[in-house]
């Protein structure tokens, strides 16, 4: 029987919020306002009810194609005639009707509202705002697990959820940061060809980094919610093993990113410094914090 109430649906939020917190506090240059955080944690939450509409849509479509391959057991559960249908319906139901669904949207979510911002102004900046939307799904995603189902089975959902949601928010928090200043690199470059300072294009483009920013973190969601659906006491030893296993290479590249943090200036000034070692110092400055200025004017 469900007992759903105030004092359990903290249990299904509090992990969320302390790993917020953390990913907070670990920003040490200069901490993000917290109207925006609230924005983007909020608009992760909010996203769950499309995610979960367009997901049964999918669903739904799928169980039609694959009708002709499933029937009712006697204690009324789905079994397939073969053992090749079951596993293709699994993953197409992982990597479609949740996996791509999801990791879209929250991309959308954190694109829309931090990619133009002016305090996105740190390597670290975009670590942050990734977790916080991802979280703010789980949070969500959770509470209304536990409104459907019993109380035992929220630590499960808990210990598989959470530590999955925080990676897939570091990693795509990582590469959309990558792509956003490569992105930033290349429109300097591309004024300074236009006036005759460089004579090559020598910055790669932010293309592949967008790209995994989507794409990692698909593949991540989409294996981890094919894996969760497997039976048998050696596969789930190995599945929360994994779970534990990135959740401690999440805590690892926090910390690492966090301390290796440096300014939207200085990290412009690297790539083009490193890109066109004959332009002066000077020269790159100038146009690293005009291209920060312009951003700013942007947002105001």
């Amino acid at each position: 029987m469900n007992h759903f109430s105030f004092e359990l649906s903290l249990i299904a939020v509090l992990p969320a919020l302390a790993l917020c917190a953390f990913v907070f506090f670990k920003d040490r240059i200069e901490k993000e306002p917290f109207g925006l955080l609230a924005l983007l944690f909020g608009a992760g939450a909010a996203s769950y009810v499309p995610s979960t509409l367009l997901e049964k849509g999918i669903l739904d479509v799928l169980s039609k194609s694959f009708a002709d391959s499933m029937r009712a057991s006697a204690e009324g559960f789905v079994q397939f005639t073969d053992a090749k249908s079951e596993f293709t319906y699994l993953a197409l139901c992982a990597f479609l009707g949740f996996s791509l669904v999801r990791i879209c949207i929250q991309w959308a979510i954190l694109f829309l509202l931090t990619y133009r911002n002016k305090n996105f102004n740190h390597l670290f900046d975009g670590i942050v705002y990734s977790v916080f939307v991802s979280l703010g799904f789980t949070v969500a995603e959770n509470v209304h697990f536990l409104m459907q189902n019993d109380v035992e089975f929220l630590l499960p959902k808990l210990i598989t959820s959470v530590p999955c949601q925080l990676f897939i928010g570091v990693m795509m928090g990582y590469f959309y940061t990558m792509g956003h200043m490569r992105f930033a690199a290349n429109e300097i470059e591309e004024k300074l060809l236009k006036s005759n300072t460089v004579q090559k294009d020598n910055i790669k483009t932010s293309a592949p980094w967008q790209i995994s920013g989507i794409v990692i973190p698909f593949l991540v969601s989409g294996i981890f919610s094919l894996a969760g659906k497997a039976s048998g006491d050696l596969l789930t030893t190995v599945y929360y093993a994994l779970v534990f296993l990135i959740f401690g290479i999440s805590f690892f590249a926090i910390n690492q990113i966090a301390s290796k943090d440096v300014s939207y200036g200085k990290y412009l000034y690297r790539i083009i410094a490193k890109a066109h070692p004959e332009l002066s110092g000077a020269t790159i400055r100038e146009v690293a914090n005009m291209d920060l200025s312009a951003k700013k004017e942007d947002q105001e």
